[in-house]
């Protein structure tokens, strides 16, 4: 098999030979085939190589979902460079922290976020890119640059397939982001597995809105890339009841939706039934309730594909369906086929059936290094394994159920968020002697972000300062949504904080921030 048959650009272009006149993407006024895909994809990586982007360089992208984006993942791969899709939600010094560490040679902003572009990075070229192109600004730099080039790059010049391709930055354990470097391989690999899982083909329309700057999004875009689907990018003002309009009116099968609009879609449905063509939609495995998995499949006609991943492991790592679901609610999936699974002990040695320990993947799509950060690369994949940090049971029947987190991650909203990280800004106010951050329960986030704050003598700072001065300096789904304060935190004789027991205090309506 030639070197290039697993590479994401040689695998663009086969769909595109395959489907050329499919519809590939959907973006508001912009429509695009598989074969004008192609084309303009080939080109912006010309125009790209005659702005100095070779091998190996940084592209970044702070842009919102859309067709730019996804020719700009297909342009670098064809490049053998590496896409550096930026989280928008991220603030001003987030950003520039990691630009800087990335050194990214060029970087593609939407027009909305122009203004945090410029405050991320003084040093890097700026190309802005318009949302939605129209009479008025038809000719954006963005397909001006396109416009620039009229050849193609040869398919002899694919790069080699395992090298990295997109690089994704996780939340930092101890404050500061890790670059995860995937390759082109892994993602087509990782691909064709859940294509399998959503039984994709030429004929499936998607409505997609997760954020393509996080696995969940790129895992489904290109699932259904591959297999010369429709996508369908929804609007960036989008909630529940457009979500369920669209699906209606352009005749969507599939849904990559965030699972806090269905209970919103199901009560709409029900007073106001639309007719839908719904087949499957996204959910996360192991997270909701059985009541919310069957009303999805009775009220909106579809199959829930509930799923667990990680970024480390380049997407997915497991899937659930949702009939199998209902008779497991806890299970958050079984493992998807490319990787080998273990579950092993504090001191990595394996574990029996049943047994609760740290999950451990190995498989193509699990990621390369981490950018420019050995010492975190050995200890992730050391013995020749991702260690996912999850603590998880798998049963005989392959299933794999979360027990917990050997790792103090909080998710909320799907987006994840290291305590160390925030306490770090908190530390920062000249008011805050002590404090501790953790995760507790929320109804509509699933999790939510917690504080508890012990102030130095003589100092005030109320609730909402303390959530003011963080989404001052991080993103803002990273404040905390509950804050109390004490007189001191419980420590023991060796200053280590007793976190179960303060995570055992009742939350009170006097603690709640909106």
């Amino acid at each position: 098999m030639h070197g290039s048959a697993l590479s994401a650009a040689a695998w663009s272009r086969r769909i595109a030979q395959r489907f050329p006149d499919h519809d590939a993407i959907i973006d508001g006024t912009r429509r695009v085939t598989y074969a004008q895909l192609d084309q303009r994809v080939g080109r912006l990586a010309v125009a790209l190589a005659g702005r100095g982007v070779a091998a190996g360089d940084r592209i970044a992208a702070l842009l919102v979902n859309g067709l730019p984006l996804v020719e700009l993942y297909l342009a670098a791969a064809r490049l053998g460079a590496i896409l550096l899709p930026l989280n928008w939600r991220l603030a001003g010094p987030e950003l520039g922290w990691i630009i800087d560490n990335a050194e990214p040679r060029i970087l593609f902003a939407s027009d909305s976020l122009a203004a945090l572009a410029t405050v991320a990075t003084q040093h890097v070229p700026i190309i802005i890119v318009a949302e939605q192109p129209d009479a008025t600004n038809a000719a954006d730099a963005y397909d001006a640059l396109i416009a620039s080039a009229d050849e193609d790059v040869h398919p002899g010049d694919d790069p080699a397939p395992e090298l990295p391709w997109i690089m994704l930055y996780t939340s930092g354990t101890t404050g500061r982001p890790k670059g995860c470097l995937l390759s082109q391989q892994g993602q087509v690999i990782s691909a064709l597995a859940m294509a399998s899982q959503w039984q994709s083909d030429e004929h499936t329309r998607l409505l997609l809105s997760l954020p393509l700057f996080h696995v969940g999004g790129t895992g489904l875009l290109f699932a259904h890339l591959t297999v010369g689907a429709t996508i369908i990018i929804a609007p960036r003002q989008f909630n529940a009841e457009a979500a369920r309009r669209m699906a209606s009116e352009l005749r969507c099968t599939a849904l990559g939706v965030v699972p806090q609009f269905y209970p919103d879609m199901i009560a709409a449905q029900k007073s106001d039934p639309l007719p839908l063509t719904l087949q499957l939609v996204t959910m996360g495995g192991g997270m909701h309730a059985p009541e919310l998995v069957a009303e999805v499949r009775a009220i909106l006609g579809a199959e829930p594909i509930l799923g667990y991943g990680q970024t480390e492991a380049g997407n997915y790592i497991a899937y659930i369906k949702g009939a199998e679901q209902l008779r497991h609610p806890k299970a958050c999936g079984r493992p998807l086929p490319q990787f080998d699974v273990r579950v092993v002990d504090s001191d990595d040695n394996p574990l029996p059936i049943g047994a609760v320990g740290e999950l451990c993947v190995r498989g193509p799509s699990v990621l390369n290094a981490y950018w420019r950060n050995p010492e975190a690369t050995e200890t992730a994949l050391r013995g020749g394994w991702l260690h996912t940090g999850d603590l998880v049971q798998l049963d005989a029947h392959g299933l794999i159920t979360m027990m917990g987190r050997s790792k103090e991650l909080i998710k909320t909203g799907g987006e994840n968020v290291y305590p160390k990280e925030v306490e770090a800004v908190l530390f920062e106010h000249p008011a805050i002697a002590d404090c501790v951050v953790f995760g507790v329960p929320h109804e509509y986030w699933g999790e939510a972000v917690k504080v508890m704050i012990a102030l130095h003598p003589g100092q005030s700072l109320d609730a909402r300062g303390v959530v003011d001065w963080v989404r001052a300096r991080i993103a803002g789904y990273k404040r905390p949504r509950y804050v109390e304060f004490v007189a001191t935190l419980p420590r023991t004789d060796t200053g280590k904080l007793l976190t179960r027991e303060l995570q055992a205090r009742p939350l009170t309506v006097d603690q709640v921030v909106e």
